[in-house]
């Protein structure tokens, strides 16, 4: 009974993350990762992150290269929202009533790929509504990407293992994720992401080895084989 009501509280915790399945693949050779979203929420503003890469493995580093999945994405909740944005623009005047009927039947012939796209500034890689800019003009008519479910690949991303790259576990990750929730009036988002990085795990050949960690911490704690701390190491076999 009390294992069933911890458990039940763990789920009712918000989760808002990116995380990427392992992928396994041989010295040489090219794949794809897929970063995938849990969002408590389908409406969000903007995805971010950057794209830590291992000696070796090679990530993409244009924007172009990314593969939005469309399954994931609501295009209808997509051009309401821009709809009713092209209605708030009619309104203030910044458009008339033809203006207005041709914006309706443009966005009725958006697809995903009119209104979603992975850009970049500098390091950072960022997803989400390409009418957003434009929506940052009126404080009520902000666009959002709206997903379907809570769970699932968002984008595909091209990876690479170098020739000479040696069998084992490579570690790579996502940094600085931003899952950008709804904005106040005055238009300043606050970042819902429940974890700020994810690991990106490649497997090159069998995947035994570990290839992400540093072993060369002589002031790292030593335990025994009972997992007891100790101060220094005598005779016998110790952990450090």
């Amino acid at each position: 009974m009390t294992m069933v009501a911890m458990l039940c509280g763990v789920a009712a915790m918000a989760q808002n993350k990116l995380y990427v399945p392992e992928v396994t693949l041989k010295a040489g050779e090219k794949g794809v990762i897929e970063i995938c979203m849990q969002n408590e929420s389908s409406m969000v503003q903007q995805i971010a992150f950057k794209l830590k890469t291992a000696t070796g493995i090679k990530l993409t580093t244009k924007a172009a290269d990314f593969t939005i999945v469309e399954d994931r994405l609501d295009v209808e909740t997509a051009k309401a929202a821009a709809k009713a944005y092209a209605k708030k623009q009619l309104d203030n005047g910044d458009m008339d009533e033809d203006e207005y009927s041709d914006r309706l039947d443009e966005i009725d012939d958006y697809t995903y790929t009119n209104l979603f796209e992975v850009s970049k500034n500098g390091s950072i890689f960022s997803f989400g509504s390409i009418l957003d800019a434009a929506a940052y003009k009126t404080p009520n008519g902000m666009v959002f990407t709206t997903f379907k479910g809570n769970d699932g690949a968002l984008l595909q991303c091209p990876v690479s293992v170098g020739a000479d790259v040696e069998d084992g576990r490579y570690e790579l990750s996502l940094t600085e994720v931003v899952i950008a929730g709804e904005p106040d009036e005055n238009l300043i988002a606050k970042n819902l992401a429940s974890e700020t990085t994810a690991v990106i795990v490649v497997n090159v050949g069998d995947g035994t080895g570990i290839n992400s960690i540093n072993a060369n911490d002589s002031k790292a704690p030593i335990y025994n084989v009972a997992g007891q701390r100790v101060s220094k190491a005598q005779k016998g076999v110790y952990i450090q």
